[in-house]
C-alpha cells in the first residue's frame, strides 16, 4: 500500500512538472509572438514615416502650377552668359549691359578644367598685395596700397588682411598676374576668399581680383596713365579708382545672416517671412526697395563678374528697415524658400545702380551689351510654408505614436 502511494506521488509530481513546463513554453511562445507582432508594427510605421518624408521632399521640389513671377523693372545689371535650355520650363531673361570679359593669365587647359559649374560664394576675407612697379615708385606704391585697403575696410563688408598678418605668413611682396595654383595656395595660407594684385605695365595700371574657390579671376580692369602728369602723382588716385570699380562690379550688395534669437535664416512673423541681410556701413538701402537672392555659377574662364558666369534670381523680397548695417527683408517669392540660408548672396538693384553711378569707370572701352540675367520660376513664399505645415503636423503625430509604442515595449 505504501509502495502504491509513493508511486502515485511520483507520478503526480512528474505530471505537474511537465504541465508547468508546457505552460511556461506556451507563455514564452506567446510573448515572442506578441513581441514579434509589435516589432512588425514598428517596422511598418518606420517605413510609413520614410515614405511620408520622401513625399514631402518630392512635393517641396515640384514646381507650382502657378505662373512664374515676372522680372521686376529694376533688375541688377550683372554679367552672365545665356544658358542652354536644360529644363522644359525655361527661366525668364532680362537683357542689360556690363563690362566685357578680360583675358585671364591662366592656361586654356587649367581654365577650362576650373570653370566647370563652380558656384560663387560671398567674399568676406580679402588680401591686397603691394603694387608691382618694377622696383620704381616705392613710396607712391606703398601709399596706393594703403589707399586700397582703406577703401575696402571703410565699407565694413570685407575683412582685409593687415600688413603684419601678411608679413607673418611671408607673403607681403608685390605681385602681378597669378597662376591658378598660386591663387589656391596663397588663399589657403591666408584663409582668404579673394586675392587682389595691382601692377604697372607701360602706360597702364592694372588690377585683378582672383577667386579663392577656383583660382580664376573675378574681375580685371586697366586704366591709362596720363602722359602729361608724372606717374608718381597718379598711382594713388588711379589705384583708388580701380578698387572702386571692383566694388561697383560686385553683383550683390550683401549676404544673408541668421536671426540672433533663434539662429534661423528665415523667421515667421505672423503671415510674413522675414530674412536679415548684412550690408556693411555704407549702404543706402531704404524701406520699399526690391531685393533679389542670387545664385552665381561660373560658365567659362572669363572674369566671373565680366561675362564668366550665369547669374540666377532665385528669390525676391522687399526691404522693411535698415538698422546698424543689417537690413530686414520680407520674402515675397522664392524658387525654394529652404534654399535661402546663411551667407546667401543678396542684391538690392537700386543700391547696385547707386554704387555703379558713384564708382564705376564710365570711360572704359570694354563695354559688352546684351548680357543676360536669369529669373527662375518662383512661387509665393507663404504658400510654400503653408503647403508643408499639414505634412509636418502629421509627421509629428506619427512620431509621437512611435515613441508611445517603444515605451510600451
Amino acid at each position: 500500500m505504501n509502495l502504491i502511494k509513493v508511486f502515485y506521488s511520483f507520478f503526480d509530481d512528474t505530471i505537474s512538472s511537465f504541465s508547468n513546463s508546457l505552460k511556461s513554453r506556451i507563455r514564452i511562445t506567446m510573448r515572442s509572438k506578441y513581441l514579434t507582432s509589435n516589432f512588425s508594427y514598428l517596422v511598418a510605421i518606420v517605413i510609413f514615416l520614410f515614405v511620408l518624408v520622401s513625399l514631402q521632399k518630392t512635393f517641396a521640389q515640384t514646381p507650382s502650377l502657378t505662373e512664374p513671377a515676372p522680372a521686376p523693372a529694376n533688375v541688377a545689371p550683372v554679367a552672365s552668359e545665356s544658358p542652354k535650355a536644360e529644363t522644359p520650363q525655361a527661366p525668364t531673361t532680362v537683357e542689360t549691359g556690363a563690362p566685357a570679359a578680360a583675358t585671364p593669365a591662366v592656361s586654356a587647359t587649367e581654365a577650362q578644367k576650373n570653370s566647370q559649374s563652380v558656384t560663387h560664394e560671398v567674399i568676406r576675407r580679402v588680401v591686397v598685395f603691394p603694387l608691382h612697379t618694377d622696383g620704381s615708385y616705392h613710396k607712391e606704391a606703398d601709399l596706393a596700397w594703403w589707399k586700397i585697403r582703406e577703401f575696402l575696410s571703410d565699407q565694413q563688408r570685407f575683412l582685409v588682411a593687415t600688413k603684419r598678418y601678411m608679413q607673418q605668413n611671408e607673403v607681403f611682396q608685390p605681385r602681378k598676374t597669378l597662376q591658378i595654383s598660386d591663387v589656391v595656395l596663397l588663399a589657403r595660407i591666408l584663409e582668404s576668399d579673394c586675392l587682389i594684385t595691382t601692377y604697372l605695365e607701360g602706360k597702364k595700371l592694372t588690377m585683378i581680383a582672383y577667386s579663392a574657390i577656383d583660382g580664376l579671376p573675378l574681375w580685371k580692369k586697366s586704366i591709362d596713365i596720363t602722359a602729361s602728369k608724372p606717374i608718381s602723382l597718379q598711382l594713388e588716385g588711379l589705384s583708388e579708382k580701380l578698387i572702386q570699380d571692383f566694388l561697383a562690379a560686385l553683383p550683390y550688395q550683401g549676404f544673408q545672416i541668421v536671426d540672433p534669437l533663434n539662429q534661423e535664416p528665415i523667421v515667421e512673423d505672423g503671415s510674413t517671412d522675414l530674412a536679415r541681410m548684412d550690408v556693411g556701413a555704407r549702404s543706402s538701402a531704404a524701406p520699399g526697395q526690391k531685393v533679389q537672392w542670387l545664385e552665381i555659377e561660373r560658365s567659362n574662364p572669363n572674369p566671373l563678374f565680366q561675362g564668366g558666369s550665369k547669374i540666377r534670381v532665385i528669390a525676391e523680397g522687399e526691404v522693411l528697415k535698415n538698422e546698424n548695417q543689417v537690413v530686414t527683408i520680407e520674402v515675397k517669392r522664392a524658387k525654394d524658400i529652404k534654399s535661402l540660408d546663411k551667407k546667401s548672396l543678396i542684391s538690392i538693384p537700386d543700391e547696385f545702380k547707386r554704387i555703379g553711378d558713384t564708382y564705376a569707370l564710365r570711360n572704359a572701352k570694354d563695354i559688352q551689351p546684351n548680357l543676360t540675367l536669369l529669373v527662375e520660376p518662383m512661387v509665393d513664399a507663404r504658400e510654400q510654408v503653408e503647403e508643408t505645415r499639414p505634412l509636418l503636423v502629421a509627421l509629428s503625430a506619427i512620431a509621437n505614436v512611435v515613441v508611445a509604442l517603444l515605451l510600451a515595449l
